[in-house]
């Protein structure tokens, strides 16, 4: 169809005039181009019925002009159709070359006495649907034996306009995923006029590429798993331990854990050449812990391993194994009278890397990368969990009909009590994950007909670094950065004091624990450099030596007041010439003093003792003859008489 479409055209084909169809266009809201020369309606964004209507005006033109309707060639079609349409013709000159009648030919077709190859193809033909295909090769040659809902009649869809066709495929592919038919009624409410039936819709909608499909039903990740190209791992280019890797794994068994039932984990780590599991760990709940358990099995046993793999759960993602980085403000003493201010990006080493172990992450949805490790919890889940007397299947259909008696009584049958308690299965798996490691015969790649521990050792060109209990214990550290208080530095309750951390008070510092011993911890300054060693509660409370704490707070007292001392903080330190020079030159600009009241007042000390003499008189006499100052020179305003006013001179103020 045409691009766009005139007003004069589409007012003759709906048999209207142009004031109706522009109030209907407007109504309706079809799209249009204003130009010069008038309106121009968008062609496939017109109404079902409109377009069907300019199509039917197209051909009956065609056909009074003597001109054949429109059609694709058999080269726009599928191969799948042009391959249908190849065997359809060559059926057909098999006819003309048979010199029978197409009923005879027809029924020996069916029997396979001719054209057997055909028949392996095509399949059984009826004789109207001959007919028809002699009519169309005669009239259309090859391209009017495409299949009805081949590329010939327009393709899959042909039949829906644009906005259908958008309407349908932006309801289908969704990440909810949903059905064909789903997408087909939420197509019919949003255009009503639509005359699309679910075959149509199917069709069109399965003839979207996978690709396409999948990347907008399954989501990015899934996508690029299922359709972009991927390293292919070479497990002969590996020996014994170069390559370790480790997973979570729950068993589908139960077990009874502090009088509840539980389904217990397993975290293990496998060798990736010999598929040798070399450390594990029992769990009730995943953890970065149970990781850390397996991982130090390894390295005890073993030596460390140079490549860790894994997937990406957030336990092997914890920043207590791979370590993490923060920026903090240097505020720590640089010398004794100044400070460093600056920001600092601090870096804590996670145990793998302060071990020497370097971490790899896998795709997710990308269980390959993993496979003999995915394959040995099949086996585990086959030996262990099934035999140990409490297997519950992994999904409703693998679950037995007993399994619900663990949980309570059922259809007249008591619970069962025989449950196995949790240091039963911690037992079994120290016992049969080496039995499966030195007798089942592996048929991995590469490890054919040996056992996993014979593989193991087969591989192993060389030894690996061993790791002392010392280096385990200090590479099991916890890092933060915490502000330096009065009482040290506080980590999980728990206060950490040192003499050396006096200075510190107020500032940020780093702070390392050990996980095995709380009672000591690590200080460093942002750049790295080492303060001390604090040990844990140092000043708490000891009822058995009272004494000997508060000797300690005393001592941490007077150790601070010396520092402060030092530093300038007190006021035993002598006031520095530059601050003197203030006062001097103060007193030699404002030397001095301001008028007193007396001395606005006119009243001087001797006026004011002549007065007394004079009012006394003989008073004076028994004062042994000498006037005293009086204790208040004012008198109150009801006590006043006349001489105690005076008389202030008009200043003209104003």
């Amino acid at each position: 169809m045409r691009q766009f479409v005139k007003t004069a055209e589409l007012c003759e084909v709906l048999k209207t005039n142009r004031r109706q169809l522009l109030e209907r266009a407007r109504r309706e809201k079809w799209p249009l181009a204003e130009t010069a020369g008038g309106v121009l309606f968008v062609a496939d964004r017109l109404p079902l019925a409109v377009q069907m209507r300019l199509t039917e005006r197209s051909i009956a033109q065609r056909r009074e002009t003597g001109l054949a309707p429109l059609q694709h060639g058999i080269a726009d079609a599928r191969q799948k159709d042009r391959d249908t349409a190849s065997w359809r013709a060559a059926l057909i000159v098999s006819f003309r070359n048979s010199g029978m009648n197409a009923d005879e030919f027809i029924s020996r077709y069916n029997r396979q006495e001719t054209a057997r190859a055909l028949y392996a193809k095509l399949g059984s033909v009826s004789v109207p649907s001959f007919y028809r295909w002699l009519k169309a090769f005669k009239t259309k040659g090859a391209a009017g034996l495409l299949p009805r809902q081949s590329r010939e009649r327009g393709g899959d869809g042909a039949t829906l306009s644009e906005r259908e066709k958008e309407l349908l495929k932006a309801y289908w592919l969704d990440s909810t995923q949903p059905s064909m038919q789903h997408a087909l009624r939420k197509m019919l409410l949003s255009c009503p006029e639509s005359r699309c039936t679910y075959e149509t819709a199917r069709r069109f909608l399965s003839a979207i590429p996978p690709t396409v499909r999948d990347f907008y039903r399954l989501g990015q990740s899934r996508w690029e798993n299922m359709y972009l190209p991927y390293t292919e791992q070479a497990v002969a280019m590996y020996s014994s331990l170069d390559c370790v890797v480790s997973d979570h794994h729950c068993l589908d068994c139960v077990v009874m854990y502090h009088g509840r039932l539980i389904r217990p984990w397993l975290t293990t780590f496998q060798d990736y050449r010999s598929g040798k599991v070399l450390g594990w760990c029992p769990c009730v709940t995943p953890s970065s812990l149970s990781i850390i358990v397996a991982y130090y099995m390894v390295c005890w046993y073993y030596g460390v391993p140079p490549k860790l793999l894994f997937d990406n759960g957030k336990d092997y993602r914890s920043k207590l194994l791979n370590g993490w980085k923060v920026t903090e403000v240097n505020d720590l003493p640089k010398a004794s009278a100044e400070l460093e201010s600056e920001e600092t990006e601090i870096s804590f080493a996670g145990i793998f890397a302060t071990l020497g172990s370097d971490v790899h992450f896998t795709r997710t949805y990308h269980g390959m990368s993993k496979g003999r490790q995915e394959r040995y919890f099949r086996i585990i889940g086959e030996y262990l969990a099934k035999d140990i007397g409490s297997y519950v299947g992994s999904d409703s259909r693998s679950r037995p009909e007993e399994a619900q008696l663990m949980f309570r009584a059922l259809n007249g049958k008591a619970k069962r009590t025989d449950v196995p308690e949790w240091e039963d299965f911690v037992k079994l798996c120290n016992t049969m994950i080496p039995y499966i490691n030195d007798t089942f015969v592996s048929e991995g790649k590469g490890i054919k007909g040996m056992t996993r521990s014979e593989a193991f050792e087969k591989f192993k060109t060389h030894e690996f670094r061993r790791v002392s209990k010392e280096e385990l214990q200090a590479a099991l550290c916890s890092g933060s950065v915490r502000k330096c208080g009065r009482n040290g530095v506080t980590v999980s309750g728990i206060h950490y004091w040192n003499d050396a951390l006096a200075q510190y008070v107020g500032c940020n510092v780093v702070v390392r624990t050990k996980l095995v011993f709380d009672n000591k911890a690590l200080v460093y300054t942002a750049d790295g450099r080492f303060i001390c060693e604090c040990e844990g509660d140092y000043f708490c409370e000891d009822r058995n030596d009272m004494k000997g704490t508060f000797k300690k707070v005393e001592g941490a007292k007077k150790h601070s007041f010396a520092l402060a001392a030092e530093l300038g903080a007190t006021g035993e330190v002598a006031l520095d010439a530059d601050a003197k020079i203030m006062h001097k030159v103060a007193a030699g600009i404002y030397d001095q003093s301001p008028d007193s009241i007396d001395d606005i007042l006119g009243i001087s000390w001797d006026d004011a003792t002549d007065y007394d003499n004079a009012e006394s008189g003989s008073n004076g006499a028994h004062r042994g003859g000498k006037a005293e100052k009086p204790k208040n020179k004012y008198k109150s305003a009801l006590e006043a008489d006349e001489l105690d006013y005076i008389d202030i001179p008009n200043l003209n103020v104003g």
